[in-house]
This record gives C-alpha cells, structure tokens and sequence, in this order.
C-alpha cells in the first residue's frame, strides 16, 4: 500500500506545514491529526509568501487583525474581463481573500463554506480594495463582511462571507 500525505486542501503536504491526515490509495483516511502552520499568519510578508495566488494577481495586505483586515490589488490585465473591466471573478476573490485573513487572525484554520455576492459597479483603472469585517465568530462558524471598492471609496461589491473552522 501506498501512503501520501495530503493537507486539508487536497493537495500534497510541503515542507513548512504538517499534514492533516494520511491517506492510502483507496483515499481512505487511516490516521488524523492537526494541521499546525509554521509561520506567523498575522505577518503580511508571511502570509503573501505561503498564498501563491496573492502574488500571482498582486495583492497586497494593507492590514490583519480579528476584527478588521484590509487589501488592496492594483488593476492589470490580466484581473480584467473582455470589457477592460475587473472581472467579477476577481472581485469576489478580493472578498474572498480579505474575509479569509480576518477569520484566520484568530489563529485558527478556515475555509469558505458560503458567499452571497452583489456586484455594485465597476472600474477598470488604478487600485481596487477589500475591508474584511468580522460580522460574527462562533465555534465553527465565522461570518465576516466584505466591501470591495475602488481607489475614490466608491462600493463595487458587497460580500458575505460564512468561513467554517477547522481548528487549530
């Protein structure tokens, strides 16, 4: 039998984390234990190092608390659609993003169990920002509110976010 380790995300567990779980080829979990991070998750230069995605559609962490984290993403081409604007596909990751890091600013793992979206408007110059804002914390269950705008201040989008607790 065969034996991969494999971290919560399905992926293949890396250096710098602990595996999750061990699963044998038939993907049967035999052995359970708990992801713990290796590095500081409320350090910005940290976090953006182990978040491939946010350096691939530069964002950038304004701010990280519990309460209320912030990014910021400056618009290239490669964010926009075939109008010349973001694409809603990356407004919603900005939320996604930003309601990520203010959950897990408590030092706990999460993911995003739900959204509910409305895109307000759009934009297609200059620098885009996500305000994470915790709305609720309870035992596995995190909802936190997203507000997407541009560099004047005006809404984009509006987004909540339900974030379920894997723990530590």
């Amino acid at each position: 039998v065969t034996v991969q380790y494999l971290c919560s995300c399905g992926q293949k567990s890396i250096p710098d984390r602990l595996c999750d779980g061990i699963i044998d080829t038939a993907g049967t979990q035999k052995e359970e234990k708990v992801m713990k991070e290796t590095w500081n998750v409320l350090d910005p230069d940290e976090y953006v190092k182990h978040n491939p995605f946010m350096g691939y559609t530069n964002m950038k962490i304004e701010k990280i608390s519990p309460e209320c984290s912030e990014i910021s993403m400056k618009i290239t081409h490669g964010v926009t659609n075939l109008m010349g604007m973001v694409h809603g596909g990356m407004l919603y990751a900005l939320a996604d993003v930003v309601t990520g890091l203010t959950a897990r600013a408590d030092g706990r793992k999460y993911v995003t169990q739900s959204a509910h979206i409305n895109f307000i408007r759009n934009v297609s110059e200059g620098t885009v920002y996500a305000k994470g804002i915790l709305i609720r914390r309870g035992r596995s269950i995190t909802i936190v509110r997203s507000e997407v705008t541009d560099e004047k201040g005006d809404l984009l989008a509006d987004v909540t976010v339900d974030m379920f607790c894997l723990g530590e």
